[in-house]
């Protein structure tokens, strides 16, 4: 995924579920919570239950700043299916990213160029687009949901409704989503809740199905159920449930990422 991230069309619909506009309990400013830098997830079809591909993360902090991320997918045999690379110096909520399918070229992300975005999506050179646009107000990009949904958690917990615009590069455009808070659980033992993401406009909410999220009360993203932004060897996008793991607290801090520089765009040849 990647509140905790197909093909252009259904990876759209993915991103379309997270858009909005202006938040007042927006806390904009705020620093991300660090936590572990090397994490994983299962990625399970939802009618079959089978393993479609796991999900390695890096994150690069420099203190408590979080500074870039890197995710690669893989087959359940090891073999490396995508990988993205995130770049949060300009923000955490609207990060560069540049995401990379490694079996057909594929490439979609955002660049930030001062008070502009760019939106890049395509296979071939022919076939590439790119839009470059204003951000608007609270722009969220790719994995900026996850810490925007970390900046308000106090806020979800207590049962608002959130919208934010959300940046949908297969379209060249941002939309509105929105965010809420369906219900209270435990996971393993621990206290979470639920979360649903959907179009803000009521139209497209009749043609995009809601992408349900379990989180920690601490801000932990724990279970992704939606349109993955992984494709299935038809080219179409898998529709998982994907499961988070991280490591035991007393962990994180023996495998902290050394301080180094994330930049999206830097994927062309690293596949490994």
């Amino acid at each position: 995924m990647d509140v905790l991230g197909g093909g252009s069309g259904c990876r759209a619909l993915i991103w379309l579920t997270m858009s909005g506009a202006a938040l007042a309990a927006t806390e904009v400013g705020a620093e991300p919570v660090p936590g572990p830098s090397a994490y994983s997830a299962r990625a399970y079809c939802v009618e079959s239950g089978r393993l479609l591909y796991t999900e390695h993360h890096t994150e690069v902090w420099e203190g408590s700043r979080l500074v870039g991320q890197r995710v690669r997918y893989r087959a359940p045999g090891g073999g490396l299916l995508a990988e993205k690379e995130i770049d949060y110096t300009d923000g955490v909520l609207a990060p560069s990213f540049e995401l990379v399918d490694r079996r057909d070229g594929y490439r979609e992300g955002a660049r930030q160029r001062g008070d502009e975005i760019e939106l890049f999506s395509g296979r071939k050179a022919k076939a590439f687009k790119s839009k470059v646009s204003e951000a608007p107000p609270n722009a969220v990009l790719d994995a900026g949901f996850h810490r925007f949904v970390q900046q308000n958690l106090a806020a979800l917990q207590q049962g608002e409704r959130l919208t934010f615009a959300f940046g949908v590069p297969a379209e060249g455009r941002f939309f509105r989503f929105r965010v809420e808070k369906t219900e209270e659980l435990e996971v393993g033992g621990e206290k979470a809740m639920g979360l649903q993401m959907e179009p803000a406009n009521r139209f497209l909410r009749l043609l995009v199905s809601p992408i349900r999220l379990t989180y920690s009360l601490d801000g932990r993203l724990l279970e992704f159920e939606g349109i993955s932004n992984i494709n299935d060897e038809r080219g179409k996008s898998y529709s998982a449930r994907i499961v988070f793991d991280y490591p035991e607290p007393g962990e994180r801090l023996a495998s902290r990422t050394p301080k180094a520089r994330h930049s999206a765009g830097g994927l062309a040849g690293s596949a490994q």
